[in-house]
């Protein structure tokens, strides 16, 4: 075990697992951070043969070997060969195909035009962004709200009280920071203005959360930028793939 300790930071070890095998299938060499995470239990129990409170997170590092399809009403991930979904594998021909990038830090991204649903016009242009697994809820920075037409005390943005301590960047502490909330019509892949679609891909009257957070800088995102979360990724049939060797994103919107 080998003290990882960058950029001041303490209480990080990276560790070889050796091969790792899921399901008796060898999936190669992995080397994940150890670190305590600022969640709670993932099970609210151990795994067949684990304490309580052993859990983890699969990154990026480990997903990008696989086509991956999360069927969120089931609960079950399938991992198929990379490259698979755009041959119709995974039941991604009934689904909607989204063309995405890879950003230098292995995130996947799309665009999204969104705008307010009771007035405006909306972004002009697609707003990245990131497809997180790993949130719960879709949440954009306040440059992409301003883009979108909202200001942070305008008449279509609430505040009740919530706050998010989301991830920091490298160096800093983590931070409640105040959330405002809008309802927003979103199109999943802008390619056409949000006033003339109403293809599969547009989602009406999404709540939409906002706020700075320190982890969009994390992320190597200084611009407008949304995190879309699992509420969006799971809407229609509730499945979507991911295929970062393709790099595009099925829903099944």
């Amino acid at each position: 075990m080998g003290s990882a300790g960058t950029d001041g930071m303490s209480g990080l070890y990276q560790v070889s697992l050796g091969e790792v095998k899921v399901a008796g299938q060898s999936f190669g060499q992995l080397k994940p951070v150890v670190m305590e995470l600022p969640i709670t239990d993932i099970t609210g129990k151990g795994s067949e043969g684990m304490e309580k409170g052993v859990s983890g997170i699969l990154g990026m590092d480990f997903l990008a070997r696989f086509d991956v399809k999360l069927d969120f009403q089931s609960g079950d991930a399938t991992f198929a060969r990379p490259g698979s979904a755009v041959s119709g594998g995974l039941g991604s021909r009934d689904m909607t195909g989204i063309p995405g990038r890879i950003l230098p830090t292995g995130f996947m991204v799309i665009d999204v035009k969104m705008k307010p649903t009771e007035a405006g016009k909306g972004s002009p242009s697609g707003i990245p962004a990131i497809v997180d697994l790993g949130s719960a809820f879709t949440i954009a920075n306040w440059p992409a709200g301003r883009l979108a037409g909202l200001e942070p005390h305008g008449p279509n943005v609430r505040y009740n009280g919530q706050v998010v301590a989301g991830a920091a960047a490298p160096g800093e502490v983590y931070k409640p920071v105040e959330v405002g909330e809008a309802n927003m019509d979103m199109l999943i892949g802008a390619r056409k203005d949000l006033g003339q679609s109403n293809g599969s891909n547009l989602i009406r009257s999404r709540v939409v959360m906002f706020a700075d957070l320190p982890g969009f800088k994390a992320m190597g995102m200084t611009g407008p930028t949304i995190i879309l979360g699992s509420d969006v990724l799971k809407l229609g049939k509730g499945a979507m793939i991911v295929s970062f060797v393709s790099k595009k994103v099925w829903l099944a919107l």
